[in-house]
């Protein structure tokens, strides 16, 4: 147990992460380097931090280094060996099951009256995605269940509720829809109604939320009219998100409509909803709110500013500036916008060109006008380079412009690699 405060081991949906603790009581020598291995294969780490109290070797930093994939159920052996201050070396065997973190939804939707006609049919449509092996790839199946129109009351709602509780672990995705009418009462409380004129407020659903393990991202979709109140009852709930209808949007038939059309789409393109899943599951991202609203032909999710702020600005600027200083437009090609790289690019080579075709012009008509006597000649020649120098020098002004204003746009111009996902300094935006 005295060796085991040093270290411990986690599972993600990379595969299984090294935990260093107490790293201020732990000797790693030159370069904090920590080396270790997996059933045989050896790996490698550098700490960065060694002044903080704790470390995390992610899976997917060494999944990476030699192609390790794990998998779901098989188990691991590690071993590794640590040296803390006092001259005590721990050797550190231990074998591990990577248990893969899976995916969990809970599908509610309610046709009430005549004013919603879709809540239903757009509830069965989540549940059947959320069924689909390419949704959400990087989670294995879990618990998914469609609660029938017919036996949406109260009490069936609770007892899904706590078999998604039983089922749920850290790390674990919760997808929840809610299609149907929503209200608030005076005091601005949220209620979902069922089809018995029976409600489901949202302090219920923050019980129950904070019954599911501390660990899992809990995602709450509400197709709904006032959803966004739903916040106001669940924000202290440990990694929780809500998507909800803006204040454009408050009819649940369209959000609904809107929604699936975007899921669909991350459906024929697995990587689109991976990319989203990521941002809703970083580590420790705090909670926040993800207002949806149709616009045209597009869906755009804005996620709370916090999740910004852990973003490494350096990472996002430094590179591509450094590529256009190398040559006007190289940052815009490493961003992939290949239309401004190319206009930086041919920007730059035909001012630059123009430079040199006016300094030859000019030393051309120079010389001429030192091989005549022929005053007007001469004056011609000199007013002629006299013209090529200021046109130069137009050109030499032109090519700093396209070279200054490459490095300026590679660092701050959206980046392109990933046209779905921008960070911004208002936070991240995501466009299906």
């Amino acid at each position: 147990m005295y060796a085991q405060k040093y270290y411990s081991f986690e599972n993600n949906v990379e595969g299984i992460d090294i935990c260093l603790h107490h790293l201020d009581d732990l000797e790693f020598g030159i370069g904090g380097i920590f080396e270790f291995t997996i059933d045989g294969t050896a790996f490698s780490a550098e700490l960065q931090n060694l002044a903080e109290q704790h470390c995390r070797i992610e899976a997917s930093a060494y999944k990476q280094q030699n192609s390790f994939v794990f998998k779901d159920g098989k188990v691991y052996s590690f071993h590794f060996v640590l040296r803390n201050k006092s001259g005590a070396v721990i050797s550190v065997k231990e074998s591990i099951t990577y248990r893969k973190p899976k995916l969990h939804s809970l599908s509610v939707g309610v046709n009430k009256g005549n004013t919603l006609v879709a809540a239903q049919q757009s509830a069965a449509e989540f549940h059947s995605i959320c069924q689909d092996h390419l949704f959400a790839p990087q989670y294995s199946k879990g618990y998914t269940y469609l609660l029938p129109q017919e036996n949406c009351f109260p009490s069936a709602l609770d007892s899904k509720f706590d078999e998604l509780i039983r089922e749920v672990n850290d790390d674990d995705l919760v997808l929840i829809y809610l299609a149907g009418h929503g209200v608030i009462d005076n005091n601005r409380n949220y209620s979902f109604l069922l089809d018995n004129d029976s409600a489901y407020s949202a302090i219920w659903l923050q019980y129950k939320l904070n019954a599911m393990a501390n660990g899992a991202h809990k995602v709450i979709i509400a197709c709904t009219c006032y959803s966004s109140y739903i916040w106001s009852a669940i924000n202290g709930v440990p990694n929780v998100f809500l998507l909800s209808a803006s204040d454009r949007l408050t009819e649940g038939d369209l959000f609904a409509s809107s929604f699936l059309a975007a899921l669909e789409d991350a459906r024929n393109n697995e990587t689109g909803f991976l990319e989203f899943t990521n941002i809703i599951t970083e580590k420790n991202p705090e909670a926040g709110v993800m207002p949806l609203w149709y616009d045209f032909d597009f869906i755009l999710y804005s996620v709370s500013p916090v999740i910004a702020k852990d973003q490494n600005p350096k990472k996002s600027w430094v590179k591509p500036a450094l590529f256009s200083a190398l040559f006007p437009g190289a940052g815009q090609y490493y961003k992939k916008d290949y239309i401004k790289g190319a206009a930086f690019t041919g920007g730059a080579v035909l001012s630059g060109a123009g430079i040199i075709v006016c300094e030859s012009m000019r030393s051309k008509y120079l010389k001429q006008a030192t091989q005549t006597y022929d005053v007007s000649v001469i004056n011609s020649l000199q007013s002629k380079a006299s013209t090529m120098r200021t046109v130069s020098t137009i050109c030499i002004v032109a090519t700093g412009l396209f070279y200054v204003g490459s490095i300026v746009d590679a660092a701050v111009a959206p980046d392109k690699r990933n046209k779905n996902l921008q960070i911004t300094p208002n936070g991240i935006t995501y466009n299906f």
